[in-house]
This record gives structure tokens, C-alpha cells and sequence, in this order.
């Protein structure tokens, strides 16, 4: 191969890298639902879907491609309709017979959820809202805000997250387990996002990230509670690992049920040993 056939590597990769598209803060202006996502230039935070989506490749044309997806429109229409749920439930009392009958269905979709009921058993009979909307807009945020006003008050807490397949999509819930007076120990889902991405760095940007938008002490996380595969607890490059750089207080907690599991299974080769221990005395007095 001559000189002039020698490919230059390099010069390709940063023309790749000048080719891909950044994000731009004056983007927000005809779109203030998008947001800055710090730990990757190349993508774009959405306010309504909840979740980033790259804009490397199009740019501006990738941002008005998502505004046509359909979990997007679903979004734009639920955020219509629960406007006026937000000015009805300010007020203390409730006197008229639809600020009743809002606060009714909200009590029935509440027990619903509690109780782990379909969405299609309590959709025929609503009259101002659909379930799913009075879910998504008012119950969920408002769980929400419960939460993070306690964990503000300097409690210390765990985090545990896990991956989680659905087709194509890749979900990640965030969970938070910490103990108050009131109520003991709680377990609730601060967070449930989508994300193709499953790299220690980038589950360890999202929980950073979600954790810096409530406002919350990351100093007070205690442990990390997730699967034992390595992009977890690797010994070289792992959420763990990551988190511990930034806080040393943390401690390693694998998830109850694959403890529960490696027990039974260190208990079942014991008892073979046992077992083989025992037959193999017997054989000798014989």
C-alpha cells in the first residue's frame, strides 16, 4: 500500500464526531418541553414522554420527528385534559357537585392501582377524565413529591434499579427503600424510565441524573441494590464502582430474592455433603 492509500484513522473519527449533531439551548424556545440532558450532548430530554431520545444524526429534525410519535401526542392530550383538575384541587373544600365527582373518581383509580386493577375496569364508567391520565398526572406526581419531601429531611437511603424488556423497549424503574418514624421502613419507585442503553456508564448518568433533578442528597445514599451480573458489581467497571467513586458510604446489597436463592443453594450442597459424608462412615463400620 503507498503513502498516498494510507488510511488516517484519526482524521475520520473526529470528522464522524463533527458530523453528529449537539444539542442547542435556543431549541426550547419553540420547544419548552425539551430539556438539556448533561451527560450526553447528543441527546435531548423530554418533559412530556418523561424520557431522552438522541438527536445526533437530525438535529431540529429529530426533535420534530418526536413531537408525531404517538406516546408523545398521547402525552400532549393527557396534559390537556388534567389542566383543569390541578385548578379544582386547590381549594380545601369542595363544594360543587364536579369538584365531587373529581375527587370521587381520583379516590376510585387510587384503590384501583392500590389493588392492582386494570386500567379497562374503571375506564367506562369516568365522566371528566381518563384513569390512565388521572394516573400519570395527578396520583403519580403527587406520590412523588411525598416521597421527596421526606427524603429532603436528610434521611439516608438505598437505591436499587434493574432492567427490564417489553419488545423492543428497555425499562429501568428507580427505587428507594429508607426508614422513617412514622411509617418504618418504605419501599417506593421514585422513578421509572426508558433507555436503550445498558452500559454501567449510562445507568450510572441516569441515576445520578434523576437524583439531581428531585434536589436530593446524594450523600445519603447507603447501598446499591440491584442484580449480581457484572455491569453491577463488576470489579473493574460497574454501577457500583461508579457510585462509589462519588460516595464512599455506599455499601454493595445484591436483590433480596437472589440472596434468598444463593443461601438455599449453598444450604443444598452442604446437605449433599453431608449426606456423602455420612454414607461414606457407614460403608467403613460395615
Amino acid at each position: 500500500m503507498s503513502d498516498s492509500e494510507i488510511i488516517d484513522f484519526e482524521k475520520l473519527k473526529n470528522k464522524k464526531c463533527k458530523r453528529m449533531c449537539s444539542y442547542r439551548q435556543e431549541w426550547e424556545q419553540s420547544y419548552p418541553f425539551l430539556k438539556r440532558v448533561d451527560t450526553n450532548v447528543h441527546k435531548a430530554f423530554c418533559n412530556v414522554c418523561m424520557k431522552s431520545f438522541m438527536i445526533s444524526h437530525g438535529g431540529l429534525n429529530d426533535v420534530k420527528r418526536h413531537i408525531n410519535v404517538p406516546e408523545h401526542l398521547w402525552g400532549e392530550r393527557a396534559r390537556k385534559n388534567t389542566q383543569t383538575l390541578q385548578q379544582f384541587l386547590k381549594r380545601d373544600v369542595l363544594t360543587t357537585v364536579e369538584e365531587k365527582v373529581i375527587a370521587a373518581e381520583l379516590t376510585k383509580v387510587y384503590h384501583s392501582v392500590n389493588y392492582n386493577m386494570s386500567y379497562n375496569s374503571i375506564e367506562c364508567d369516568s365522566k371528566l377524565s381518563p384513569a390512565s391520565c388521572l394516573i400519570y398526572n395527578v396520583l403519580a406526581p403527587a406520590s412523588i413529591e411525598e416521597i421527596v419531601e421526606k427524603l429532603r429531611l436528610g434521611v439516608f437511603y438505598s437505591i436499587s434499579t434493574d432492567a427490564s424488556n417489553h419488545g423492543h423497549i428497555k425499562l429501568f424503574p428507580i427505587i428507594v427503600r429508607f426508614y422513617s418514624p412514622d411509617n418504618g421502613i418504605s419501599t417506593c419507585l421514585l422513578d421509572f424510565y426508558e433507555d436503550p442503553d445498558e452500559k454501567a456508564i449510562d445507568i450510572y448518568n441516569n441515576i445520578k441524573n434523576r437524583i439531581k433533578v428531585l434536589d436530593l442528597d446524594f450523600t445519603n445514599v447507603s447501598a446499591y441494590s440491584a442484580d449480581n451480573a457484572n455491569v453491577n458489581f463488576g470489579k473493574n467497571n460497574s454501577v457500583y464502582k461508579l457510585l462509589f467513586q462519588d460516595n464512599a458510604n455506599i455499601l454493595p446489597a445484591g436483590t433480596i430474592a437472589k440472596i434468598f436463592m444463593t443461601m438455599l443453594l449453598k444450604k443444598k450442597k452442604l446437605l449433599k455433603c453431608a449426606k456423602s459424608q455420612d454414607k461414606y462412615s457407614f460403608k467403613n463400620k460395615n
